[in-house]
């Protein structure tokens, strides 16, 4: 429609103006001497239209460009998250899997410290798989902590724990050799709905790691850490059930050795406290020829009482028939006599009849740590064996070492 188009219409529909009342105002205004107008410098409608059209094209296109980057990224930390779990839960042997998923974390994502932090005594058999001595000095990618050291770190819950612009360093990473470690992320690892320790990463860059960071990615990796921890446990305790004894379901003697020597480097690295009770039932081969008794239900029974009245980190070992072996980690002085007493009166009461017929009674040997006579482990092993040279009539001895 042209100009003149445009006038014949007006002209012919002066309705027009009934849905444009503030046009026909505007014509109004206009007298003849303001003639002639200028055409506006405002796009029209149409014009408006199309250059919003492109507007959006152009800001859609963006988005579209910056969504295909993400996914991209995220596909790629997909394959690296891929072949880390593949490590977890291919890897057989938990220091090799330990190194190999440090190495691969730092090569994949390019930050320089990383660390699978363990309770120490979460598990025994963690512990056994350690070489001698410190593990936080013979394994870069492993180390073990307290629980209340996890305790304290996720003091509101499940959530990972980040920390950044660290001025001073990091506490737990030791400096790179790019640099101090300026920000670290720490995520717990479950292991049978229980916090087992912490996948930790760390930074030389401070703002790597800060609150608000996304970590789904984090935490699905430490839950098949968690996974792959509880994997490992359960074939290394399948190679060493050969340290259970049949019977009662305790360690057997072959174990004994070798747990007391790590408990008592645990609780002398700690500055903890160590005791071990022996449980010795007074004439057992004599009870065991009347023939009135089931050896086989007997054993059974003990080791049940034992399990069920004993502490979770407490190990117990059946040494032969009539003996039995508690390590109580965290327990000294008359902490371990009333705990050993504990245990001697629950065994009697159980398979006793009753105080007219008590046919089985037990006695005591109780050692504990730590003590102005004990230095190291060849006076705490000396004074194990000492146990075994005391008179039987002597009965509760203590043998506070």
């Amino acid at each position: 429609m042209n100009n003149d188009e445009v006038a014949l219409y007006l002209n012919e529909h002066p309705e027009f103006f009934n849905d444009y009342p503030e046009l026909l105002t505007r014509i109004k205004s206009i007298e003849e001497t303001d003639l002639p107008l200028q055409p506006l410098k405002t796009l029209s409608i149409a014009d408006r239209i199309l250059r919003r059209v492109q507007q959006d094209k152009e800001h859609i296109k963006g988005q579209l460009e910056w969504f295909m980057e993400v996914a991209e990224c995220n596909e790629r930390i997909l394959e690296h998250l891929f072949e880390i779990e593949r490590i977890c839960l291919y890897s057989h042997n938990f220091l090799q899997m330990a190194g190999e998923i440090r190495s691969e974390i730092i090569k994949r994502f390019g930050i320089q410290g990383v660390m699978i932090c363990l309770v120490d005594g979460a598990d025994h058999f963690i512990a056994s798989s350690l070489p001698q001595g410190s593990p936080r000095d013979g394994v870069e990618s492993l180390r073990l902590i307290d629980q209340e050291t996890l305790f304290d770190w996720f003091q509101n819950g499940w959530g990972p724990l980040m920390r950044n612009n660290l001025g001073a360093g990091s506490d737990l990473f030791a400096e790179t050799d790019s640099g101090p470690i300026r920000s670290e992320a720490l995520i717990p690892i479950p292991l049978h709905g229980k916090m087992a320790g912490a996948l930790c990463l760390g930074s030389i860059d401070p703002a790597q790691f800060h609150e608000g960071l996304r970590t789904d990615y984090l935490e699905r990796t430490a839950e098949k850490l968690g996974i792959a921890i509880d994997n490992v446990l359960l074939m290394e305790g399948m190679k060493n059930q050969s340290l259970l004894d049949s019977v009662t379901g305790l360690y057997n003697e072959s174990y004994l050795n070798t747990a007391i020597k790590r408990e008592f480097d645990r609780a002398r690295r700690y500055e903890k406290s160590l005791s071990c009770v022996k449980l010795q039932i007074d004439y057992w081969d004599d009870l065991m020829n009347t023939g009135d008794i089931d050896r086989y239900q007997m054993l059974v029974e003990i080791g049940r009482i034992l399990q069920q009245n004993s502490r979770d980190g407490d190990l117990l070992f059946r040494v032969n028939d009539g003996d039995f072996m508690v390590l109580l980690p965290g327990i000294w002085g008359d902490a371990a006599c009333q705990m050993a007493n504990r245990l001697k009166s629950d065994v009697e009461e159980a398979l006793n009849p009753g105080p007219a017929d008590a046919f089985l009674k037990i006695n005591l040997r109780i050692v504990s740590y730590p003590d102005s006579e004990i230095v190291n482990y060849d006076d705490f092993d000396y004074a194990l064996s000492v146990m075994d040279g005391v008179d039987p009539e002597d009965n509760n001895e203590s043998l506070t070492a």
